[in-house]
């Protein structure tokens, strides 16, 4: 806990009066009879001071739902740690949107007085990390509902960030352009002396990024792969929240995911610890090749690939699973603008005559 304040003092009517402040939260105090003696008192605030500092007895803790919303922000982070975070990120993104919070809440209000929780809609972000915000807030509710520091809150994503969430086009990389960069890239890479000395580095971003393409990787998935994890036909992802799923191996990611097994660098199928050195190289060959292109991250190759397979006619519910989504509703919902273009042509090779 904290450091706690621990004082008393004699009220006019002779009773004894022993306060307990904490930095996060309200005052509070018991009364004590007012017979007794002064070194009886002090001996019983010594008693709570030594008491409270070793966490054995807590004066507030009657008081929940006065709590202040900074030391129950803290002690979600806390609690986190021993059963939520599955990394390291996750603790850091869920303590730095929290504390954004902050910034639109005074961390000094009471929570049971705090009626506006839709602040992340005056964000300066996209509508889609706008999301990501409101997900956290409602975990952290519902975190302090079931502690019973709250007892019932109302949260709804704003009818404005659903709709431009809805109305959004998918932004990906399409197989003619991730071409054209992969050839970009090793030849720029080939002309650079430093690269030249470290063998096969172009290349091994390159096949990373086309078996991210084709097995619809996410970025925070590739790193986690291992050697061991890539059977015949078949391949291991570990998910969100901890989760593998074996996905099939896509014909044309076979030949680049054999190459990473006769190249070995590490246990890691790609040799990436961090996936922060493929993503910017990434980033600058489009940056440079093609300015004027909306896609600037790893996401846009698993959008791209799933885009690709669409447009190939692969069914819905096969592609859905390879991405590893919820169900199909997801990758319906999220492809609509795609899905959409493509229902017009779904139907021209049918023909007059039996099936079989």
């Amino acid at each position: 806990m904290a450091k706690a304040w621990v004082s008393y003092k004699r009220l006019t009517s002779g009773t004894w009066k022993i306060r307990f402040r904490h930095p996060y939260l309200p005052e509070t105090s018991i009364l004590l009879d007012k017979n007794l003696k002064e070194k009886t008192v002090q001996a019983k605030v010594a008693w709570y001071k030594i008491e409270i500092s070793m966490d054995r007895i807590n004066p507030w803790k009657e008081k929940k739902s006065k709590f202040l919303l900074q030391y129950l922000v803290d002690l979600y982070i806390k609690d986190g740690k021993k059963k939520r975070w599955n990394s390291e990120k996750s603790e850091l993104s869920a303590k730095f949107r929290l504390t954004k919070m902050m910034e639109f809440i005074p961390p000094n209000s009471v929570i049971e007085n705090v009626k506006d929780w839709d602040w992340f809609t005056d964000l300066s972000v996209s509508p889609h990390t706008k999301k990501d915000y409101f997900s956290t807030t409602t975990a952290f509710l519902n975190w302090c509902k079931k502690n019973k520091y709250l007892t019932e809150f109302t949260l709804e994503l704003p009818v404005k960030i659903k709709k431009t969430i809805q109305n959004k086009v998918t932004r990906y990389i399409t197989h003619q352009e991730l071409t054209f960069l992969g050839n970009e890239y090793i030849k720029m890479r080939q002309e650079t002396a430093k690269f030249a000395r470290r063998g096969f580095e172009p290349e091994r971003h390159v096949r990373m990024w086309w078996v991210m393409f084709w097995q619809l990787l996410r970025k925070e998935e590739a790193p986690g792969i291992l050697h061991t994890d890539i059977h015949q036909g078949s391949m291991t992802v570990r998910g969100k929240g901890g989760t593998t799923k074996k996905i099939p191996i896509v014909p044309p990611a076979q030949k680049h995911i054999d190459w990473f097994m006769q190249h070995k660098q590490s246990e890691r199928l790609f040799g990436f610890k961090s996936m922060d050195s493929p993503k910017n190289q990434l980033s600058k060959i489009i940056a440079e090749k093609m300015p004027h292109h909306h896609s600037k991250g790893f996401h846009q190759l698993r959008h791209g690939g799933i885009v690709h397979y669409l447009t190939a006619g692969k069914p819905l519910i096969y592609v859905s699973k390879l991405a590893r989504h919820k169900d199909t509703s997801v990758t319906a919902k999220e492809y609509a603008d795609i899905i959409e273009g493509l229902e017009g042509l779904a139907f021209d090779d049918i023909k007059d005559e039996p099936v079989g």
